[in-house]
């Protein structure tokens, strides 16, 4: 029997509500057997990450406790840190590992609006079940949504931003994850 899996890509730094409640969203309207955040170790579109991938894990764990239906998968992880991580190469590894699953890999219309400029994008639409949602300020990109023949959740926006909660928003992150970036002094000088 073929599992449903939805794939949740991101740096998750730190995890916030948005990334919880499009995950939630997903697992229902998907009908997912399991939903995976996968943290990335080197996003192409960004310069760096600000915690470790530990840490990052860690933080992520503080808020999946209690979905047995939610995992972290560190495959990205695991990559050279010198590298890039690049989406293509890690649905390559998980098809070549989970043979008998049905992959959908979740984006938000900021990742969907950039989507052409990912590497090997049109493979990866191949490869899996692409899936987007609304973005709080961004528009959905109606062309790259037909033309990676992306599958579009109807779901209010979500406003949540990783960056935000850097600069001292903590509206969107919930307390088990204040409680662990400040007890691991994470992200401190950016708050204050």
């Amino acid at each position: 029997m073929t599992r449903r899996i939805g794939l949740l890509g991101g740096s998750f730094d730190p995890v916030h509500k948005g990334h919880v409640q499009i995950a939630k969203y997903s697992l229902k309207k998907l009908k997912l057997d399991e939903l995976w955040f996968i943290p990335v170790l080197n996003n192409p579109f960004k310069d760096r990450q600000m915690a470790s991938g530990a840490d990052r894990c860690a933080m992520l764990e503080c808020v999946i406790q209690d979905e047995p239906r939610f995992k972290i998968c560190d495959v990205e992880l695991k990559g050279n840190p010198e590298l890039k991580s690049f989406t293509y190469y890690t649905l390559l590894y998980l098809i070549d590992h989970y043979p008998d699953t049905q992959f959908y890999y979740i984006i938000g219309d900021d990742q969907v609006a950039a989507f052409d400029r990912w590497y090997e994008a049109e493979k990866i639409s191949q490869l899996v079940t692409l899936v987007c949602f609304a973005r709080k300020g961004y528009e959905p990109h109606y062309k790259n949504i037909k033309k990676y023949h992306m599958q579009r959740l109807d779901m209010k926006p979500i406003k949540a931003s990783s960056t935000a909660i850097r600069e001292g928003d903590l509206t969107q992150v919930e307390p088990a994850v204040i409680q662990y970036f400040t007890m691991h002094g994470l992200y401190l000088k950016d708050i204050v």
